[in-house]
């Protein structure tokens, strides 16, 4: 019958491992959602391109945004 006296266990760096992608991808998706929001916007709307409603919008949106920042600057 072997003995099992020398065994390691595997389990101790697999969890290490796992919490750290957790902690890193949480970290990058904060960051991506609240730090930096427009990288995901305007890749969203790569992805996605909006109809022409969507486009007027978005035009208008920049528009006010453009105004607004020359109004405070």
């Amino acid at each position: 019958m072997p003995r099992l006296v020398g065994k390691k266990s595997n389990s101790i760096p697999t969890v290490s491992l796992l919490l750290s992608f957790l902690i890193l991808t949480g970290g990058l998706l904060y960051y991506y959602r609240f730090v930096h929001p427009q990288w995901l916007e305007k890749e969203f709307r790569n992805i996605f391109p909006p109809d022409s409603s969507q486009k007027e919008r978005l035009l208008l949106e920049s528009a006010k945004q453009t105004v607004n920042k020359n109004i405070i600057f």
